[in-house]
């Protein structure tokens, strides 16, 4: 039976409205998802959450209620699955809480630049792309939780930098994914494969490297 996954999304620039639609296109192909869309998460207000095994986040907003705080923190203490995408850390700043749940919170990034994202946890089961692979976009820096478990690195100034790592949050699972200020980093074949593994873990599905194929 299909997981019934809810992305959060907004957006013209920042995430671009091509990527997005790019993300939304990767989800809703696979076989192990069922997608709908909303567009703020206040919108978690107005729908009926028992019915989704995950959410993904993928905004740039600096506002939520607290009642949409609280429904999304009891979702995922309540085993409820995250994928978290560039910008969500981004979003909310001054709410620890947030940050708490997702492991991580943004502090800056550099310019869109050739990042070499390279494999750096010697217990990798739930990725299994072991190659360092190439994007071009944004490198964020975070202040992160102590307890994440960091999968894939990039370098910045001579220091490796996090930028996939999955959180054990109460009873839910979250995975962050770094790169996705621009939609050409949705369209790398590697890093499709994390973003779906990635997915698939957080809803607690055996991750199976997903067909795909490297789009033109």
């Amino acid at each position: 039976m299909k997981k019934s996954i809810l992305l959060i999304s907004s957006g013209w620039v920042h995430p671009t409205w091509r990527a997005r639609r790019e993300l939304g296109r990767l989800v809703g192909e696979d076989v192990a998802f069922d997608l709908q869309e909303v567009s703020s998460m206040d919108d978690l207000l107005s729908v009926n959450l028992s019915q989704f095994t995950g959410l993904i986040l993928y905004f740039h907003s600096q506002v939520i209620s607290t009642t949409a705080l609280d429904t999304f923190e009891s979702f995922v203490s309540g085993g409820g699955g995250v994928l978290a995408i560039h910008s969500a850390t981004a979003s909310f700043k001054k709410i620890d809480r947030y940050f708490d749940i997702l492991g991580g919170k943004f502090v800056g990034h550099g310019p869109v630049q050739r990042l070499e994202i390279t494999p750096c946890s010697q217990d990798n089961e739930i990725f299994q792309d072991k190659d360092p692979f190439i994007v071009k976009d944004e490198l964020y820096v975070h202040e992160l939780c102590s307890d994440i478990c960091v999968h894939f690195c990039s370098e910045l100034d001579g220091r490796k930098v996090p930028v996939v790592w999955t959180h054990q949050y109460e009873k839910g699972r979250v995975c962050y994914a770094c790169p996705g200020h621009r939609c050409p980093a949705l369209r790398v074949l590697p890093y499709r494969n994390i973003l779906l593994q990635g997915l698939h873990w957080a809803c607690g599905i055996p991750t199976n490297a997903p067909r795909d194929k490297e789009l033109e």
